[in-house]
C-alpha cells in the first residue's frame, strides 16, 4: 500500500507488470489481452487515486508516538 506514495510508483508497477504477465504466460499457458489489461488497468488506478487522495498515517509510528507521551 505505501508504495503508491513513492514517485518511482509507476516505473515499478510497469516491471511488476511485465513481470508478472511472463509469469502467468510461462507457468499457466495465460496470455493477459491488451484490452483485457487496459479495462483493468484504469480500474485499478482510479482505486489508486482515492487512495492517494487520502490521509494515510503509518500505525507503528502512531503507536509509538501515543506510547512515547
Amino acid at each position: 500500500m505505501g508504495d503508491i506514495f513513492y514517485s518511482d510508483f509507476k516505473q515499478k508497477y510497469k516491471k511488476l507488470t511485465y513481470e508478472h504477465r511472463e509469469t502467468l504466460l510461462k507457468v499457466f499457458g495465460y496470455k493477459v489481452s491488451e484490452k483485457e489489461l487496459k479495462e483493468n488497468e484504469r480500474k485499478f488506478f482510479e482505486g489508486i487515486k482515492f487512495f492517494q487522495s487520502l490521509s494515510i498515517k503509518n500505525s507503528a509510528e502512531l503507536v509509538g508516538d501515543t506510547l512515547s507521551k
